[in-house]
């Protein structure tokens, strides 16, 4: 960004200037899901294991909650394979991966907005969602719909 952004702003004037930082993003991970055969980062389990450490006291938490009998948060983390068992939806299993994954997106668009307007502070953001996300049965795609709206300065979908 540190080149592009800059270029960007010097031919776009001193006009307003909306960045798109993604045009119908999709981080699906349940079986089935656009893409999610393709799995995850070990960077991305690696985050998935802290944030399960944070969400619970400690691993009985966890087993209590999940019905498991894990001895750390590393078997719970490599419990969980990707794609995801679209059995597993309704459950603390589903539910924590989901917002885990909607954090972790959440996070990623973070970090684009800061980028973009450290290069380009008058600059707003938008990000284009795909419409039937918002009324879609799944939330495996890692789209948190609230946090993105509070995260755009212009608000951006694909109806």
């Amino acid at each position: 960004m540190q080149h592009y952004i800059p270029a960007t702003k010097g031919h776009a004037g001193e006009g307003e200037r909306i960045h798109l930082l993604a045009n119908e993003p999709h981080f699906a991970t349940r079986e089935g899901g656009w893409y999610s055969d393709k799995g995850v980062s070990n960077s991305t389990k690696q985050k998935y294991l802290n944030w399960l450490q944070q969400q619970y006291n400690n691993i009985s938490d966890l087993n209590q909650a999940y019905g498991t009998q894990y001895s750390n948060f590393a078997q719970a983390r490599d419990g969980l394979t990707i794609p995801i068992a679209k059995s597993l939806q309704g459950g603390p299993i589903w539910y924590d991966w989901c917002k885990f994954n909607m954090a972790r997106v959440t996070e990623w668009f973070s970090f684009l907005k800061r980028n973009v307007q450290q290069h380009d502070p008058q600059a707003k953001v938008t990000i284009k969602l795909l419409g039937w996300i918002m009324s879609s049965e799944w939330r495996d795609h890692g789209i948190d719909i609230e946090a993105l709206a509070k995260l755009q300065d212009v608000m951006g979908s694909d109806f």
